[in-house]
């Protein structure tokens, strides 16, 4: 054992065998213990006796041994002050929970008023607000009757809740934008004061927001949409008081004024007031000066008098502000409301003595009843989100994304560009409309930010951010889902159909100049393929960015250096029936050359929206790239002038909320109204040409009133895959849900659009998204996508036109139904591509279903969406026959549904239809015509089996039978 080995095993034991000696005071350092250490001694334990001589020094010393290191854990007073911050915000969001729950105080009797064919009504033995619709009670089948109640508050809980909060807008990359809405208080009881008829004007000025402009309509958009109107109530003196309401367009049969923009109706106020219960802390605060009160009045004055003191002093020390709700009939089957309260109130009073500080209630809280199982849907295009029962969903436009969660695309773009990968709810057409499965319906007419929230069991609650005091929106009541879409779309307005050449072929879309085109022209029409136009997106020049995509010069003058003979290559093609399209948005590009001269001209007139500098708001895309957005309530600016017969107007969801306007209006109160007025200009451009019949565009983002101005929806940028977030089944969702919102005319581009390093569009893809277009799609429209030297093109080669020629010909074979199903969505609102919830509510598996829809009312559709697949499995809705349309043949019907419809029972019979697995071969989409069907239907369904025969005919080994049981219980369809 080597020496010093031995030595420490030595001086342990020496220790151990050592008692342990009391430890030295600590007191003041020795000089001893100084000439030590200038010895060498200074790693003695007498060196480390004395504390440090600096105050500072000894205050951290102090605190390491007894905050940081104590010898007992859990008794630290570190741990002690970690552990109640953790735990208060917690025991104080739980104490609001309970005691903001809330609760009504009134001492009407019961009150009942009638109003067209609503009835609103006040139960205060129930304490809720009901409103009733009349003809709920002439239907004669019981399962088409709605329950009677379209709209009514929970039992002895607050309808109406003010709060007040921050609200955070995080502006991320450019289009991107994500609120939160904090609510730092909340109004914990309403009272119910009053509720009277009254005499009300409606002003039809086109908007409905209190205290900003109201922007004047041309004269020739007067009759587009419902318009934005407002109910003013008239006093007993004739004069307008502050008490307004929201309602659409239509006057009733009601008189009019002088005004010929107002109307009189009779309406129905409500009003009340809103007060916030004291808070623990309030409670504590005061409770000690009701203590010291009571005991200095009982020592100087009567108990009596300081006793009644006391209880107004409490009174009046609480928050309250004043609220009015008006509503008023609108048509047959829609109620409009407006609530309107004091937005700036005093604050609680803590102290007798101590000054109030103002309060500024800035968002609204609207809450209601549902039933449980109740499903709701729509709130415009969702792209992931069909049935929103369990969500909070927030109402604002934007970029959709790049991957919205799929991985690891949307994990990349994140790490890249912070806040474009997207989420499950961002939308570029967020509308806040939406329907449940009893055929109830709700809306808001004001265009600012607001979150649906549907997490509660037994409510629906809206918050709405109000910073102007005024909410307004409708109440829809109708029997089935059908009259709740021509309701909504009586106010929203309807998109019109499309001209027939724009049906009679696909618009092909590309880039590179009038020799390619000439040259795609050729390949693609002695493939066999029906053109109906090229859709030139580059007609104003191109460059190749920095990262690797093509992007259009966004300055929209005619690059002539790129096409020399535009206007000889129009003429030519018109001679053969193919028209040009081409691109436009409210951008402008800046640059040195000529590109930037209308850039320079706009931002020299003022025409941009501005930064808080008054500067001109600028973008920059990459380096080198800025551009700027136009600011459409400037009318000095709106004018456009178009001359091609058709356009696509592309984006509309930019507008960031730090922006100054020149209509002077906050940009969170119009952020979401930027998509309906940019559709506005571009239907007056066509006006102006004389292209209203012949001509057509298509936009992407979409507000309230957006069907109004369209020609045809666009579902945006999807990613060249398959999958639900941001795939070919997400284009789909966006088609279906976005029809609930008056969207009924829609389309996606052919392939996707967005592809990234590593993943291009293949040429399965781009085959099977040509055959779900052919159906689902109201225009027949290619895109080469964001790097269309890596995507498969639908030119490519012969297996791919061929194709193409086949799903163009099945496109043009349903052009007649499908022209009937456009009038019936501009007669009556119901769209021509449809969910399956719209005709079969009663079945749930059948209203969750976006993998299949309906074409118009007959023919059901199942395509394939995923690949290296030749088959898909259907659901078959038990209450009608469905054949097969490629042959004739009936599809097999399961037992269990046959059983069902006998027994009638709607509730038993929901899932009760059958899923059958049909053979799906490239060119041969899942097609069935209910029995029953239309004449146009039915002759569409020929055509189909026409054109099969022209290709040789069905394939023989095609079958459709009844799903097997063990793979319907794997894929959990059971």
């Amino acid at each position: 054992m080597p020496p010093s080995t031995a030595r420490r095993r030595r001086k342990l034991e020496e220790e151990e065998s050592t008692p342990p000696s009391t430890p030295p005071r600590r007191g003041p350092r020795s000089s001893t213990a100084k000439e030590e250490r200038g010895k060498g001694g200074g790693n003695t334990k007498l060196g480390k006796i004395g504390p440090p001589k600096s105050p500072i020094k000894r205050a951290i010393k102090l605190v390491r041994t007894q905050l940081y290191r104590p010898k007992i854990p859990i008794f630290s007073s570190a741990f002690v002050l970690a552990i109640i911050f953790i735990i208060a915000p917690y025991v104080d969001k739980t104490y609001h929970k309970i005691s903001e729950e809330g609760r009504v105080a009134s001492d009407l009797g019961d009150v009942r008023f009638d109003v067209g064919k609503f009835t609103v009504q006040w139960q205060n033995t129930e304490q809720t607000l009901k409103i009733t619709h009349k003809r709920a009670k002439f239907c004669f089948r019981q399962r088409l009757c709605p329950i009677t109640e379209t709209w009514s508050s929970i039992s002895k809980r607050p309808f109406l809740t003010l709060a007040s909060g921050p609200i955070k807008v995080h502006q991320l990359i450019h289009g991107h934008f994500r609120i939160q809405v904090l609510d730092k208080l909340r109004t914990t009881v309403q009272t119910i004061d009053s509720m009277e008829r009254k005499t009300c004007e409606v002003h039809y000025d086109g908007r409905v927001e209190r205290k900003t402009r109201t922007t004047d309509v041309e004269e020739e958009d007067k009759d587009d949409g419902g318009g934005g109107v407002a109910l003013i109530e008239v006093d007993s003196s004739g004069s307008s008081s502050s008490s307004s309401s929201s309602s659409g367009s239509g006057n009733n049969g009601n008189s009019q004024n002088s005004n010929s923009n107002v109307e009189l109706v009779e309406c129905i106020v409500i009003k009340g007031t809103v007060v916030k219960e004291d808070a623990w802390i309030d409670h504590f605060v005061n409770t000690f000066y009701e203590r010291r009160s009571k005991m200095y009045h009982a020592l100087f004055s009567d108990d009596q008098e300081s006793e009644i003191e006391l209880a107004k002093q409490k009174a009046n020390a609480k928050l309250r502000a004043s609220y009015s709700v008006a509503l008023a009939s609108r048509s047959d089957d829609r109620i409009g409301f407006t609530i309107i309260w004091d937005e700036i109130v005093p604050g609680v009073q803590r102290s007798p003595r101590r000054n109030r500080r103002m309060v500024n209630l800035n968002h609204l809280i609207l809450t209601h009843a549902v039933e449980k199982r109740e499903r709701v849907y729509g709130l415009g295009e969702q792209y992931t989100s069909i049935e929103h029962t369990g969500r909070r969903v927030p109402i604002i436009t934007g970029e959709q994304g790049v991957g919205r969660g799929k991985q690891p695309i949307s994990a990349t773009a994140e790490l890249l560009f912070k806040g474009s990968s997207g989420d499950w709810w961002t939308t570029y057409s967020a509308i806040p409309h939406y329907v449940t499965s009893k055929a109830r319906s709700f809306f808001l007419t004001n265009y600012t930010y607001s979150e649906f929230d549907f997490t509660e069991e037994n409510a629906i609650s809206v918050h709405v951010v109000a910073p102007t005091g005024i909410v307004c929106g409708q109440i829809i009541a109708a029997i089935d889902i059908p009259g709740v879409l021509q309701a909504y779309t009586e106010y929203s307005g309807r998109i019109k159909p499309l001209p027939e050449w724009a049906m009679r072929g696909v618009i092909v879309g590309m880039t590179g100049g009038p020799s390619k085109v000439r040259r795609i022209e050729k390949q693609l029409t002695d493939g066999g393929v029906k053109i109906a136009g090229f859709w030139l997106q580059d007609w104003s020049g191109f460059r190749n960015t920095s990262i690797g995509i093509e992007r259009v010069w966004w300055n929209w003058k005619l690059d002539e250096d790129l096409y020399t003979d535009w206007h000889a290559l129009r003429e030519e093609f018109e001679k053969k029936g193919t028209h040009l399209a081409t691109y436009v948005n409210p951008f402008l590009m800046d640059s040195k050359d000529h590109h930037g001269d209308l850039y320079r001209f706009a931002l020299e007139n003022g025409y941009f929206i501005k930064n808080k500098k008054g500067e001109g708001y600028g973008f920059v895309s990459e380096p080198g790239v800025t551009f700027s957005l136009l600011d459409l309530t400037n009318p000095e600016c709106v004018r456009m002038d178009r001359k091609s017969k058709a356009f696509m107007a592309d984006f509309g969801e930019y507008l960031p909320f730090d922006a100054t306007l020149k209509s002077g209006e906050l940009p969170i109160l119009t952020h979401n109204r930027y998509p309906e007025d940019w559709a506005r200009i571009q239907k007056r451009a066509l006006r102006r040409a004389g292209l209203e019949k012949t001509g057509f565009f298509w936009t992407r983002s979409a507000s309230l009133l957006t069907p109004s101005f369209t020609s045809v929806q666009w579902v945006g940028d999807q990613l060249v895959s398959w999958d639900n977030r941001d795939g070919i089944k997400s284009a789909l969702n966006g088609i279906l849900t976005g029809a609930l919102s008056g969207l009924t005319l829609s389309h996606s581009d052919i392939g996707g659009y967005t592809a990234t390093p590593g993943r291009h569009r293949s040429k399965e893809l781009l085959m099977r998204w040509m055959e779900l277009n052919a159906f689902s799609d109201a225009v027949y429209r290619s895109h080469q996508g964001n790097r269309p030297h890596h995507n498969a093109q639908v030119w490519d080669d012969e297996e791919i036109i061929a194709h193409l020629a086949w799903c163009t010909s099945m496109h043009i074979a349903l052009l007649e139904y499908k022209r009937e199903a456009m009038r019936e969505a501009e007669n009556v609102g119901l769209p021509m591509t449809r969910m399956m919830f719209i005709h079969y509510t009663y079945d749930e598996v059948a209203s969750d279903l976006t993998s299949q829809f309906l074409l118009g009312r007959d023919l059901l559709i199942a395509p394939v969406l995923d690949r290296k697949t030749s088959r898909v499995h259907c659901y078959l809705p038990r209450e009608d026959v469905w054949m097969d349309a490629w042959t004739t043949i009936l599809a097999p019907i399961s037992t269990s549904a046959v059983r069902k419809k006998k027994s009638g029972d709607d509730e038993e019979s929901s899932g009760s239809g059958t899923w059958v697995t049909a053979d799906a071969p490239m060119g041969w989409p899942a097609v069935f015509i209910r029995s029953g069907a239309s004449k146009t239907a039915k002759a569409a369904a020929a055509a189909l089996r026409e054109l099969a025969v022209e290709k040789g005919g069905v394939p023989s080994k095609r079958r459709v039978k009844i799903m097997d049981p063990v793979e319907k219980l794997i894929l959990g369809l059971v």
